[in-house]
């Protein structure tokens, strides 16, 4: 690596709890990219990750933007090979003009495919969907020490496994292969069933679970709401519009914290009075583009914690402990007078592996307050994780520990012996993987 291409940046994660000055390069060739290293790297997407999953005070961050083009593309096959700093945006809108589109993609367009793979993200109904990963045919994987290496199902099969959902640590991904879907209808029907608890949300989203092609939750967990977890269920169905609008946003306009944190418990629960009342039995058409990309809209939700940020807690519990981690978790939440901004649920199921968030069962998010009392429901919650069987998505809590990781996930340690076989000298190294003692 050209150490004169080597700046100091501020760099954070977008709960805004890890954050300082790193070491950070962005080289546009190749020749620089797959230099030989002799110090830890760690490579960055869009740095729009909830976690410090991309720099370290240990490591230099290599940020892959500039390599965003489209190497191969087969409309016939519906396959696309495309760099790793592409983004999601810019890959939507070449592919809309041939009708195909990915059909598993988080909520905001400014981020990588390589941080796609990285998390293995899941989209809008992982239930129909699964994970990222079933969009990927191959990947090419560069490490110092093993070189370029061709990884799929098909082709060292066990790297492949250790990256998807691997948060960079076993390389640099340069380009992946991937099968894309028909694009038969350019916009999505929205409806918004009401529904009374956090409970009946998750009875209903398993009834719905097969039907509709977008499916989740918003619900009330202010502290005025009791935490019961009244709110909506978001259910879409792909349908065609004559006026297709495309809603154009600057990628990098997302998170602009205020001086002050408007999201106070008062705060809160109007703000979220009026969100129910407006939204709770409404019906629209959207753009496609909107639907995918639902933040798009509301970026500016992020910004309203201010420069304390926000702790996000999302779990997946299985169906049989679904009631009892409701009634616990509204208990705790009382207990705790805890400021809960937004909360959200899906259907999952799947089956888990290393560090993959995946499962058979409900997914609970929460966004709170970053505050004492916070921090302190999710420390309870932690303790009884085991008892129902639940995980927690790595990839948006920024203060989960190794200790906490090692019980509630079954293959922490296969994934961390494998880990250490690749790459015994742990070229990729992050905050969040020090964190974890990977």
């Amino acid at each position: 690596m050209n150490e004169n291409k080597v700046a100091l940046k501020e760099i954070s994660s977008v709960d805004l709890q890890t954050q300082g000055k790193f070491r950070w390069s962005q080289p546009d060739r190749y020749k620089s990219l797959l230099s030989n290293n002799k110090t830890a790297i760690i490579p960055q997407g869009s740095a729009l990750s909830y976690v410090a999953n991309s720099f370290s005070n240990d490591s230099l961050t290599i940020n892959m933007k500039r390599f965003d083009r489209i190497l191969f593309f087969d409309t016939t096959q519906k396959k696309i090979t495309v760099e790793a700093g592409i983004t999601l945006n810019k890959l939507y809108f070449f592919l809309n003009k041939y009708n195909l589109f990915l059909p598993i993609q988080p909520g905001y367009p400014g981020i990588t495919i390589g941080g796609c793979i990285a998390a293995n993200i899941h989209g809008k109904n992982q239930y129909n969907e699964g994970l990222f990963e079933n969009c990927i045919e191959e990947i090419l994987l560069f490490h110092p020490k093993h070189g370029e290496l061709i990884i799929s199902k098909q082709q060292n099969q066990e790297i492949f496994d250790l990256t998807i959902g691997g948060f960079g640590l076993t390389g640099i991904i340069i380009w992946a292969k991937l099968r894309l879907s028909l694009l038969e209808e350019n916009s999505v029907n929205i409806t918004h069933e009401p529904v009374d608890s956090l409970y009946d949300t998750a009875t209903k989203l398993q009834k719905l679970s097969s039907s509709y092609a977008f499916l989740y939750s918003w619900n009330d967990l202010s502290p005025n709401s009791k935490y019961k977890g009244r709110g909506f269920i978001v259910k879409g169905l792909f349908t065609n519009s004559p006026k297709n609008k495309f809603l154009l946003i600057p990628e990098k306009d997302l998170f602009y914290p205020m001086k002050f944190n408007l999201f106070t418990k008062q705060t809160i629960s109007i703000i979220n009075q009026i969100y129910y009342f407006l939204n709770s039995n409404k019906t629209e058409k959207v753009p496609l583009y909107e639907a995918l990309f639902p933040f798009v809209k509301k970026r500016s939700y992020y910004s309203l914690f201010g420069k304390t940020g926000f702790w996000e807690y999302q779990v997946l519990i299985p169906h049989n402990y679904a009631e009892e981690f409701c009634d616990l978790f509204s208990k705790l939440a009382c207990q705790n007078k805890a400021s809960i901004s937004l909360a959200t649920c899906k259907i999952f199921r799947g089956s888990q592996k290393y560090l993959n968030f995946n499962g058979e069962g409900i997914v609970f998010t929460f966004d709170f307050l970053a505050n004492p009392s916070s921090l302190e429901l999710m420390r309870q919650l932690d303790k009884k994780l085991s008892d129902f069987n639940g995980i927690i998505n790595l990839n948006k809590d920024s203060r989960i520990n190794h200790e906490t990781v090692s019980l509630i996930y079954p293959e922490f340690e296969l994934f961390h012996k494998r880990l250490r076989q690749f790459d015994p000298q742990r070229f990729f190294q992050s905050d969040f993987s020090k964190r974890l003692k990977l």
